[in-house]
């Protein structure tokens, strides 16, 4: 029962691992909404391009629970700190959450743990004093505050960016166009309506977009 159990999360993985890097082009070469969106909880809060990071936060979380059964205190921390500072490197080069506060919020806690880590592979076989110990334990606290703080003010901004676009679209209108029959007008009525002296605020298309993933925000449901 118990390597059953021990082989649970393997399968799981082996399971995303085949979807991700098999099926998943299959699907979006075929157009199969279906089982697309079936398995988008493995890939929806990745931007467009970045799925297979799902796969590298499963390992990661993997390797990170399976430290503690390394027969040496050095090193599991040495192995900690390898696959944490990879992983930063990994988030800070690619941002593979589809929210830009995501991934500063994954940086900062990033750098929390690695703070905290460092706070314990310091006193790590050795003999430690009160005021030492003190002082890696006030370290160590004012860090986890701070990580706390940081996962709240994001959810409260995530609230707070869903309500107001709940009452308002950050544009006033939205223009959808053939590309080869009806560019030419479409920036044409652009720039009539920017400049009706009304202040309308205009989208086009792919005008101004910096991020694929801001496209269904942009237009109205």
């Amino acid at each position: 029962i118990g390597a059953a159990a021990c082989l649970m999360p393997l399968c799981f993985l082996s399971l995303c691992f085949w979807i991700i890097f098999l099926k998943l082009p299959r699907w979006l070469r075929r157009a199969d909404a279906v089982y697309f969106r079936a398995c988008s909880f493995l890939w929806m809060r990745y931007r467009p391009g970045a799925e297979r990071f799902s796969i590298f936060f499963l390992c990661r979380n993997a390797l990170i629970v399976l430290c503690p059964l390394l027969p040496s205190l050095s090193i599991k921390l040495v192995v900690l700190n390898v696959l944490l500072y990879s992983s930063l490197i990994a988030t800070t080069l690619s941002q593979p959450w589809r929210v830009p506060a995501s991934n500063a919020l994954d940086m900062l806690l990033h750098v929390g743990l690695l703070v905290v880590l460092y706070m314990a592979s310091m006193f790590a076989g050795h003999e430690v004093g009160t005021t030492g110990l003190i002082m890696a334990t006030m370290i160590s606290l004012v860090f986890i505050l701070v990580m706390v703080a940081a996962i709240v003010a994001t959810m409260l901004y995530g609230l707070g960016l869903y309500i107001l676009r709940q009452r308002r679209k950050p544009w006033r209108f939205f223009l959808s166009h053939h590309k080869r029959a009806a560019g030419s007008f479409a920036r044409l009525l652009k720039i009539q309506l920017q400049q009706s002296g009304y202040g309308f605020s205009v989208f086009l298309d792919t005008d101004n977009l910096r991020d694929l993933t801001e496209l269904f925000g942009f237009a109205p449901p």
